[in-house]
């Protein structure tokens, strides 16, 4: 069957950025309301706050409106931290799992958490004891029955993309490219980089379970 797309128009794609600040606003706002509590009730100096998501939508970037893809926009998720042992006005750049918050609180709580989660912690990333993670691996399935979808690995300032439907891929250094508006899997210049980070790519759909890693 055919398949028709229908483009979004600039006043639509306004209309989202405007109902996503909006929505960031009002978060903003009860958040306050969540430390001025902690203030009033003494709890501040005590008390561990982490502020994070889940993944974003596109609202426009590559003409999306929505999660389906792992473009940064959708996949990367903030990460704030405060609170007793977390160091004032820093900012850290090593990579880190969202699953990986389980055992860095405990940490920072002076509580041990389960050894199967300690390879995700990154408690000793914050503190500026270690890098955190040599790459990460992203993958975007539409649902649990139709399992291709996208998959990524980052490493430092390179980003792969893979589309299992297709086959195509996509290379972004996102220090100098952090929109991933310059796909550079065309350059042989890149050719090594690309073919050692799609074998670690599949080396990990491989031992992770993922269903077209077989």
């Amino acid at each position: 069957k055919p398949v028709f797309v229908r483009h979004r128009t600039p006043d639509e794609i306004k209309a989202n950025i405007v109902a996503y600040y909006a929505m960031i606003t009002h978060m903003d706002e009860q958040i306050g309301k969540i430390i001025s509590a902690l203030d009033e009730k003494g709890l501040r100096d005590n008390t561990l706050i982490v502020f994070s998501s889940d993944n974003g939508l596109a609202v426009g970037q590559h003409g999306l409106m929505g999660k389906q893809n792992l473009y940064d926009g959708s996949w990367r998720v903030p990460m704030i931290l405060a609170g007793p042992g977390i160091p004032r006005g820093e900012s850290r750049d090593g990579l880190a799992y969202l699953h990986g918050l389980y055992p860095t609180l405990a940490s920072f709580a002076g509580l041990d958490a389960p050894k199967y989660t300690q390879p995700f912690e990154f408690a000793s990333v914050i503190r500026g004891e270690s890098e955190g993670l040599e790459r990460v691996f992203g993958a975007y399935m539409p649902n649990v029955k139709v399992p291709k979808g996208v998959r990524t690995v980052r490493e430092g300032e390179w980003k792969l993309l893979y589309y299992t439907h297709s086959g195509r891929k996509q290379l972004f250094n996102l220090n100098k490219d952090p929109w991933e508006t310059n796909d550079l899997i065309g350059d042989p210049e890149y050719a090594g980089k690309i073919d050692q980070m799609f074998g670690a790519l599949q080396t990990w759909m491989s031992n992770s379970g993922d269903p077209l890693g077989k």
